[in-house]
């Protein structure tokens, strides 16, 4: 009786180890289940995942989420001193919940000259959410090497991604979006209609371009 009371007391052990264990790892690393090219929803918005990095992730939205300016003037600008970078961090920021905020993590964001006119990035800044650059661009969504090698004269250029480039607005059309790279002197770079990529942008006050930001997050 003893013999049997004692291998229920082991077995019963057993079944509370396996318990723990399987409970232990419900939940506990949500980036073994998130990756590449998904579709989450945070703050109240679908985001696209765009890297996977030891428990956080960078996405970017999924849809433009409203149209303006990059600078409120018709001025040279750099992405440190643009009003649309004050706009996310402040404004756009803000309409996350506070538990939300706390998920968002600071990024050192490094903006480079422009490769094919040269016009300077500006200093590095530190943001919680930030617009992608023309090398992050190519990095996330696919690199032809047309940045690196431009064709010809052109100011943009096309490729076999320009599919994966287009972005929507609330209405569903094809929309241009912002990008943090300056263009060519006043200018500030774009993905245009299509997927198209203007290396050499477009002005920085004019208000028809799309917002999509971006941010790393960290998982729960």
């Amino acid at each position: 009786m003893c013999l049997i009371n004692k291998q229920r007391g082991i077995v019963l052990s057993i079944l509370v180890m396996l318990c723990v264990m399987m409970l232990s790892g419900c939940g506990s690393d949500d980036s073994k289940k998130v990756k590449k090219g998904d579709t989450i929803e945070f703050g109240g918005h679908n985001w696209i995942v765009l890297d996977v990095q030891d428990g956080k992730v960078l996405i970017l939205s999924e849809k433009i989420l409203k149209h303006r300016e990059y600078h409120s003037q018709n001025v040279a600008v750099t992405w440190e001193s643009s009003s649309i970078r004050k706009y996310l961090n402040t404004k756009f920021l803000q309409t996350f919940s506070p538990s939300d905020r706390k998920r968002i993590l600071d990024t050192k964001v490094v903006t480079h000259d422009n490769p094919w006119y040269g016009t300077p990035g500006g200093a590095a800044t530190t943001d919680k959410i930030f617009l992608l650059s023309l090398e992050e661009v190519v990095q996330y969504f696919g690199d032809s090497g047309k940045l690196k090698n431009r064709p010809g004269q052109d100011d943009y250029f096309t490729d076999q991604y320009n599919q994966s480039r287009i972005a929507y607005d609330k209405d569903g059309e094809d929309s241009v979006w912002w990008l943090r790279s300056p263009g060519a002197a006043d200018s500030v770079s774009i993905i245009s209609h299509g997927g198209v990529v203007g290396v050499k942008g477009d002005y920085a006050y004019y208000g028809f371009a799309g917002v999509r930001p971006a941010l790393w997050l960290k998982l729960q």
